[in-house]
């Protein structure tokens, strides 16, 4: 049976969410997940969506994310494969390294506080909980050269 298509709203805010395969670490060193953090910024640059915030856990990733005309589903493909081949690579391995599809819940932007998506503000609490490995950074990405060009 074929998958529902996803719905694009442009200007609409999601809370996103991309867990690793079968539950598996994603994020093995900071190096990693500077690498993810600097693929966000590429995507930013390239695709024009906002970036309101996101944490890396070890095994998963919450993004909160603006869309513009540019379909979600087509920034989450492009972030997830150039990863995912990165990581491969760096691992000298092959195969998935995500879960199925992301998931993408959209943000009431009645909910939202100024300058905070409600998705993602109920996400930092956790990325900051003792024992997990995580990065929160702000979502001010700013692009620069790096070595997944």
């Amino acid at each position: 049976m074929a998958r529902k298509p996803r719905v694009h709203y442009p200007g609409a805010v999601y809370h996103v969410m991309l867990r690793g395969n079968a539950r598996q670490d994603i994020f093995a060193d900071d190096e990693e997940r500077h690498g993810f953090y600097a693929l966000l910024a590429e995507g930013v640059e390239r695709f024009g969506y906002r970036l309101h915030g996101f944490c890396l856990m070890s095994n998963h990733v919450h993004l909160a994310a603006q869309v513009g005309a540019l379909a979600l589903s087509r920034i989450m493909q492009h972030l997830g494969f150039r990863y995912t081949q990165w990581f491969n690579r760096r691992h000298a391995r092959v195969g998935h390294l995500f879960q199925g599809r992301y998931k993408a819940v959209l943000v009431d932007a009645e909910q939202r506080e100024p300058g905070v998506t409600a998705g993602a503000s109920g996400q930092v609490s956790q990325c900051t909980s003792e024992g997990e490995t995580s990065l929160f950074l702000p979502a001010r990405v700013v692009a620069r050269r790096n070595k997944f060009a």
